[in-house]
């Protein structure tokens, strides 16, 4: 019993359970699997049961798992028809926009099934959309906590479970959780349209580079001064034939969009001069077809 005691002593007096979950959480940050927090937390957990005398306290790999994430900067805001900031957070694993700001218009999709949001199909191409949420916000005016008092748990532990309607086997629908699941659906149909509309850029953007490609290197060749083209890395010149593409033939595309598009993707992918180099061609280019009046691009600013 005196060991019982002891135990019981040491949970009660000495608990570090608070000091755990503090390191594990709020020093730690965000633990997706494979992100900087995750090891934050791993790397401190053993150090802690070194500390406590346990041998060999050690990270051990599971396997290959891929990427980790984490959010390093959010900001989206309303710009008209006044400025105000948004609350927002990013999804896992969303791909960030590097140093580009962008802009667009919103659309609010008001869809709250599938079968409604057929009517988007199409329609969502270099769009900002926001989905209606049916949550209503009501005003409270008591404490989020509170304690109950001895009479209420009283009630509460003499309580009986009651028997759900229909039967022990046959749950009450949960109206709350229905809307939730009909979101989700709906969610997962949007990303699925607005997959769609990438893949079909993409297509389409591939065939015009194809189709297009003399033409293209007509523009880029004179351009190149003491360069030999055969020399360029081929995905340089392959990104600057999709600029110049996206120049002329994809009219919802701004130009300042496709420019960075392309630098950055040359950074990334090509050699450490690429960005530098497709910019200078790009922007050369640019400025030619400007001159001669040969840029359309649809504008989606309101009047």
């Amino acid at each position: 019993m005196d060991m019982i005691t002891k135990i019981k002593k040491e949970g009660t007096d000495n608990s570090k359970v608070m000091d755990i979950a503090h390191h594990l959480t709020d020093v730690s940050g965000p633990r997706l699997t494979n992100s900087p927090g995750f090891m934050r937390a791993a790397n401190w957990a053993r150090d802690e049961f070194a500390s406590w005398g346990l041998m060999n306290a050690q990270l051990e790999s599971w396997g290959e798992f891929g990427k980790g994430w984490q959010q390093e900067k959010c900001y989206v805001a309303m710009v008209s028809p006044y400025y105000q900031p948004l609350i927002a957070i990013p999804r896992a694993w969303t791909g960030g926009t590097g140093k580009k700001l962008l802009k667009g218009e919103v659309v609010l999709v008001k869809a709250l099934d599938t079968t409604a949001m057929a009517q988007y199909a199409g329609k969502l191409k270099d769009k900002i959309v926001m989905t209606l949420s049916t949550a209503q916000m009501k005003p409270s005016f008591e404490a989020d906590a509170n304690r109950f008092a001895d009479t209420a748990l009283d009630r509460m532990a003499a309580a009986e479970m009651q028997r759900q309607q229909g039967g022990p086997n046959q749950p009450q629908q949960n109206p709350q959780r229905q809307n939730q699941f009909s979101r989700f659906a709906m969610q997962r149909r949007m990303n699925e349209m607005i997959s769609q509309e990438k893949w079909k850029f993409a297509k389409d953007l591939l065939r015009t580079v194809e189709e297009k490609r003399e033409f293209t290197l007509d523009m880029i060749k004179p351009r190149l001064k003491n360069w030999d083209a055969d020399r360029i890395a081929q995905l340089d010149m392959i990104l600057m034939q999709m600029g110049v593409c996206e120049f002329l033939f994809f009219e919802t595309i701004p130009t300042k969009v496709t420019i960075n598009e392309y630098i950055d993707l040359a950074k990334e992918y090509s050699t450490p001069q690429s960005g530098q180099f497709v910019n200078g061609i790009l922007d050369n280019i640019h400025k030619d077809l400007q001159s001669q009046d040969k840029l359309h691009k649809v504008s989606f600013k309101k009047n």
